[in-house]
């Protein structure tokens, strides 16, 4: 499954800021509610992706596993390794396993034996901060 991703705008017909509700008529998919870390609102799952919502229930990040393709600028992000990931995002941060760009809002996990990466997480204007 293909999904082109708009930073802080959202991947494929689904918007930041949709409810919950949107999002799930949008993409007509089984999912499993459940809670994130210390989340105190519930996470969708759905088979290649989560779904985080805020407070009012409103759409603010997507987290994708490596089983999509997920495109930005025509590429597939799965596809690159850390260093074609900095070429792509200037001010990306790397912590360990863990590259974050603010600016953008993407967050990427890249296990310590891996070469390429296990998830990426887009978010809204300022998810991170």
């Amino acid at each position: 499954m293909k999904w082109y991703i708009t930073p802080l705008v959202g991947a494929n017909n689904i918007k930041f800021g949709m409810t919950r509700e949107e999002v799930r008529k949008l993409v007509n998919l089984p999912y499993t509610e459940f809670y994130k870390w210390k989340s105190t609102v519930p996470t969708d799952a759905y088979k290649y992706f989560h779904a985080f919502y805020d407070e009012e229930d409103k759409l603010e990040a997507l987290e994708f596993s490596d089983e999509v393709e997920l495109i930005y600028k025509e590429i597939n992000m799965f596809s690159l390794a850390q260093e074609g990931i900095q070429s792509l995002f200037e001010e990306i941060e790397v912590d360990g396993e863990y590259l974050t760009d603010i600016a953008y809002s993407i967050g990427i996990f890249i296990p310590e034996d891996e070469q390429n990466p296990e998830s990426i997480l887009i978010g809204k204007k300022d998810y991170y901060v």
